[in-house]
């Protein structure tokens, strides 16, 4: 028994070593690149520096859990990787996200949905397709305690349609940005934000809050509606993120302060 002992701890340590110097790689990798968070509308391209990205209206973080696989069936190595994206509020959505080779880098090309706080027990490829372990929400669970097992299967289908496609037409040669930007002051991005919180909230609600107030910080407008909030608790104010460089809307709300 002595001799088995000693003959099998070598090999745990070097497989355990392995398996600790992949995560480290890929973390280098996974994050330290960029992502792309949004909808049909927009993206917002999200940077990651040591697996971590901050701005006014987003966070994102790189999870460390990982698989390589040929996603796209193209004969090179692709990635599934999982981020932790948070846009306000306590939801922390999980997301997998296809990283897609090029030949030259990853590139981030799709993200699929999993759950808010889903706890992930495992993640593998077979065939090209991305299988996940997890826990998920179910009804009557509370926010932090996903109680529903799942063993979900993801396959890449080809690019997102959110955003990512701007790159086929951004350098066309009828395309104008001008030097300051879509939204170069405070009067546009009020302009704006009037416009579209008319249409979320009524132009009655929208009228009592007038005249809105933007501020700009970090290339992103912050219109706000101004409400007086003595003796109101919670005080109701209309909220909206604007990018000063190509008029992205990050943000429509209307929060308690």
């Amino acid at each position: 028994m002595r001799l088995i002992l000693i003959l099998c701890v070598p090999v745990m340590v070097v497989f355990l070593c392995g398996c600790a110097s992949d995560r480290r790689q890929a973390a280098k990798i996974f994050g330290n690149m960029t992502y792309y968070v949004g909808n049909e509308h927009f993206a917002e391209p999200a940077k990651l520096v040591n697996c971590e990205y901050f701005s006014p209206f987003l966070k994102l973080y790189y999870d460390n859990k990982f698989v390589y696989g040929d996603f796209n069936h193209d004969g090179l190595k692709d990635a599934a990787v999982i981020t932790i994206e948070n846009t306000g509020g306590n939801a922390d959505w999980y997301m997998l996200n296809f990283l897609i080779n090029d030949g030259k880098q990853f590139v981030h090309r799709a993200t699929r949905e999993l759950d808010d706080r889903a706890i992930i027990n495992a993640i593998w490829q077979k065939n090209g397709k991305v299988f996940i372990d997890m826990y998920v929400h179910q009804e009557g669970d509370c926010m932090g305690g996903p109680s529903k097992r799942v063993r979900n299967v993801y396959e890449y289908t080809g690019l997102d349609s959110f955003g990512l496609g701007k790159d086929l037409w951004k350098d066309a040669p009828h395309f104008h940005k001008p030097k300051e930007g879509f939204v170069p002051d405070e009067a546009t991005a009020i302009q704006i934000a009037e416009a579209v919180l008319t249409a979320a909230y009524g132009k009655e609600r929208v009228n009592k809050e007038k005249p809105l107030e933007a501020h700009l910080g970090n290339d992103i407008w912050t219109v706000l509606g101004v409400v007086d909030c003595a003796n109101k608790h919670p005080c109701d104010q209309l909220s909206m993120g604007i990018r000063q460089d190509s008029g992205e809307i990050l943000s429509v709300s209307s929060k308690d302060q």
